[in-house]
């Protein structure tokens, strides 16, 4: 682990992949960023050590992994990265 990571820090901007994959039913890309945007909404300028008990990047991504898969009720595939040499990927079951 970096040393920066160990410490308490905020990122300003991650990038976040979703992907769904596909089937023979139909999914709109709305409704797919709809969802991804209400579940990212919780999490939007909180603390995710502080706010949600979440020490890592891993679970944090674990959870909206989950909770997106939740809402759109199919397998989802989330990629976070944090910066150009860290990124986190959680594959869809």
């Amino acid at each position: 682990m970096d040393e920066a990571c160990a410490e308490n820090h905020y990122h300003k901007d991650v990038k976040l992949i979703v992907k769904i994959p596909t089937n023979d039913e139909f999914l709109d890309f709305k409704t797919i960023k709809a969802t991804v945007e209400r579940v990212l909404t919780n999490y939007n300028e909180k603390n995710i050590t502080d706010d949600f008990g979440l020490m890592e990047t891993e679970g944090f991504v674990t959870v909206i992994q989950a909770q997106i898969q939740d809402e759109l009720n199919r397998p989802a595939d989330v990629l976070m990265q944090e910066t150009s040499k860290y990124g986190i990927e959680v594959a869809g079951n």
